[in-house]
């Protein structure tokens, strides 16, 4: 999304200032102004569908049809982008377009495995809004909702194409929505060709060049003090990478952060120990799940901080001391499908 673009500014319905909505990991979009889940608010209304200037909805069709006829991903992602305006504005097919967006995994921003829970939202309130003598409409809508009781079928991405795309990401020029830090697993390189193993060891020191990269330690078990630690090397890539398995790394991309959450972001990163015990936490649960791994940008850990409004909406319990970070694993852990 461009950061000017007033198209696809919102009007927040509590504060009614113009905002550049937050994304959150999950798809979920907040205000940052006074912190409220924008689309739950939505279950709040009854309302019909907003008269607007701009038809929004026809314009994402035509951008999606773009994309499909000729794999723009600069398309998709506006596609996406005025679907989500649309369905601000109450319009039911666009809420049942995005949840089948994000059910699907189409927005790369948004992990498939629990953008679904938005998606669950989308589809539920497309009902609430939709029209109610639409047969054609109310099932598409029974048929979304039924697709996410089924389990996410596993897509099985090498190594290589993982981190490339990490990689890609980590480099565009959306910093709002670029991987701040995150886990990830590999296979060990034992048995491996050797160009195969040349190819993972470049990759990886290339991430550690544009982030600060922790390898877990496999001999270590349970929330240790000191989970992870710092590799750089190649040396040290070859020897955390030997023999067979699958082997663990962490990473926080350096560089600026973005000035509108400057103030937050240092502070939760302040304590390096805390990152790599969430972050250990959090493969621990990817792991199980039986995904390759997991990022989150500066608009997640930004998001975090809205303390209540976070642990309101995701149902998560309250602890006196927990950190941004701790809010992030918490959410990340409820959500997890």
């Amino acid at each position: 999304m461009k950061r000017n673009n007033g198209m696809l500014l919102f009007e927040c319905f509590s504060c009614k200032k113009a905002i550049r909505p937050l994304h959150f990991f999950d798809g979920s979009i907040w205000c940052p102004d006074c912190k409220i889940n924008l689309f739950k608010e939505l279950n709040d209304r009854d309302v019909k569908a907003v008269e607007s200037n701009e038809d929004f909805f026809a314009l994402s069709q035509e951008l999606f049809a773009r994309y499909l006829c000729g794999g723009e991903r600069a398309a998709l992602k506006n596609a996406i982008a005025y679907c989500r305006k649309a369905a601000y504005n109450f319009d039911p097919y666009a809420l049942l377009n995005l949840g089948y967006y994000y059910g699907l995994g189409y927005d790369e921003s948004v992990h498939a495995e629990t953008g679904r829970a938005f998606a669950l939202l989308c589809f539920e309130l497309a009902r609430k809004y939709g029209p109610t003598d639409d047969a054609d409409f109310t099932g598409l809508v029974d048929r979304n909702l039924a697709a996410l009781q089924v389990p996410i079928k596993k897509v099985a991405s090498s190594d290589k194409f993982y981190l490339n795309a990490l990689l890609e990401r980590m480099e565009a020029a959306d910093k709002y929505v670029a991987p701040r830090v995150g886990v990830f697993s590999v296979k060990a390189l034992g048995g491996q060709p050797d160009e195969e193993k040349k190819e993972m060891i470049s990759l990886l020191t290339k991430l550690s060049s544009l982030a600060t990269v922790y390898f877990l330690n496999p001999s270590i078990t349970g929330r240790s003090k000191d989970p992870y630690t710092k590799v750089k090397a190649v040396n040290q890539f070859n020897n955390c990478l030997s023999g067979e398995g699958e082997r663990w790394f962490a990473y926080k991309r350096e560089g600026e952060y973005l000035k509108e959450y400057r103030k937050e972001l240092v502070r939760a990163f302040k304590d390096e120990k805390e990152l790599k015990e969430n972050m250990a936490a959090i493969s621990s649960v990817i792991g199980a799940a039986g995904n390759k791994g997991v990022d989150f940008s500066d608009q997640d850990i930004f998001i975090c901080t809205f303390k209540g409004s976070i642990y309101h909406y995701y149902g998560v319990e309250e602890g006196k001391k927990d950190s941004d970070l701790d809010r992030l694993s918490g959410v990340y852990q409820k959500v997890q499908k």
